[in-house]
């Protein structure tokens, strides 16, 4: 190997000296050395320098297609070294602060699915965080399902809004997606609403194929055919609402969360039942697991599946609120909430039911969760410490039946 040294320091001319083989082995061990160098070179400036992964480089806020599917789907624990020690503000989940800082960087995103019959199973519902069950017309319930740490590319059957979703998308900090909405001349009317306490809408009316589009691989009435992707959501909310913000705000009030009942601690067989109109396809069965410690959904006494994997929806909590419910009588069917005040409700984790009361002063307000606990002195309940995960909460007019096993 003596020809690869050599004496003198002009390589041009040693090089020139070499005979026709010499010089081949000598061109390849150059580049070899070359190389070596660069990806040194390269490894020590990645470690001084470290690439920017959580943003632009200008500081400005990613595409929301950066952000899908990047939120772990599981609370505590670690990733790698780090530790998963940020609860999500919306249903308590730990993330790492990694994953803590794209999901920081979004307003929650609410959409309104449809829960008609011919609408299941639906698509989407088994990652949000937390999901909303009321009667839309004529005892048929529809879901407000608040997206925040998971965006699927595809969520459905979208339908039409209504007054008291808009409500729950509010109290949510969230833009809400939806397919049309009630648009009568009385106080029923959407859209009247959403401006008047400053609800952004994503209205399929008007974003079209922007982010919304049909599936027609089912044999369904057109109205059920609507979906939506939570990624062209964001696209679309702030391609719309330019000068509105786009990092997740503080919301009004964070809910309390605890850890997980021990094993031990937790019943073998538990069942909530209710309907709300008692209409058979909409009554709503949930079975504790035990050993999950989560509530797995049926309706219509039939499993409730997530179209995508086939799996039973399951939530952590159950919040059953009470609340007064009015007709319109305007010939559409149109119905009113009281979602502002207080009233009473069920509250079921851990396999365990608890006596609660539901508050929420303003519409600029979160609602709270009270415990109602035997000679406790009005204004000085405890707040209820919910379980880290998926949430429903059961919306049903006051004084409906509840079966409890």
């Amino acid at each position: 190997m003596q020809f690869l040294l050599p004496k003198t320091p002009n390589l041009k001319d040693y090089f020139f000296s070499l005979g026709g083989f010499k010089k081949i082995v000598f061109l390849s061990t150059l580049v070899f050395f070359v190389a070596s160098g660069s990806f040194l070179a390269l490894g020590v400036y990645s470690t001084v320098f470290p690439l920017k992964s959580l943003g632009q480089e200008d500081g400005s806020l990613r595409s929301p297609t950066d952000f899908f599917g990047r939120a772990s789907k599981n609370a505590g624990g670690s990733v790698g070294d780090e530790a998963k020690k940020v609860p999500s503000p919306l249903n308590g989940v730990l993330y790492t602060e990694g994953e803590a800082s794209e999901w920081k960087g979004r307003r929650p995103m609410a959409v309104m699915v449809n829960n008609h019959v011919l609408a299941r199973p639906q698509t989407g519902l088994s990652q949000a965080d937390i999901i909303y069950e009321a009667v839309a017309e004529g005892g048929i319930s529809r879901f407000l399902a608040v997206f925040h740490s998971r965006l699927p590319e595809k969520v459905g059957p979208v339908r039409s809004a209504r007054k008291y979703y808009v409500d729950f998308a509010k109290e949510n900090d969230a833009w809400y997606g939806h397919w049309g909405g009630a648009s009568t001349a009385n106080e029923a009317n959407v859209y009247d609403y959403m401006r008047t306490i400053y609800v952004s809408s994503i209205d399929a009316m008007w974003a079209g194929a922007q982010a919304f589009w049909r599936d027609f691989s089912r044999d369904v009435h057109t109205e059920h055919t609507g979906y939506t992707s939570i990624p062209k959501l964001y696209e679309t909310a702030y391609k719309q609402y330019p000068d509105q913000t786009q990092e997740f705000r503080d919301l009004p009030s964070v809910w309390s969360f605890k850890a997980d009942s021990s094993e031990a601690d937790r019943p073998e067989i538990a069942s909530i039942s209710f309907n709300f109109w008692d209409l058979p396809d909409f009554l709503v069965k949930w079975d504790y697991n035990k050993t999950s410690n989560s509530y797995k959904r049926s309706q219509g006494g039939n499993p409730h599946l997530e179209a995508e994997t086939g799996e039973v929806l399951t939530g952590k909590d159950v919040m059953v609120l009470f609340m007064d419910e009015r007709s319109l009588n305007d010939g559409h069917g149109h119905l009113l909430y009281k979602t502002i005040g207080e009233g009473s409700g069920k509250a079921f984790l851990d396999g365990k039911a608890y006596d609660i009361k539901w508050v929420r002063k303003s519409v600029n307000d979160r609602t709270q969760f009270y415990l109602l606990e035997k000679g406790a002195k009005k204004g000085s309940e405890k707040i209820l410490e919910l379980n880290r995960g998926q949430i429903w909460i059961e919306i049903l007019p006051t004084g409906s039946a509840l079966t409890i096993n």
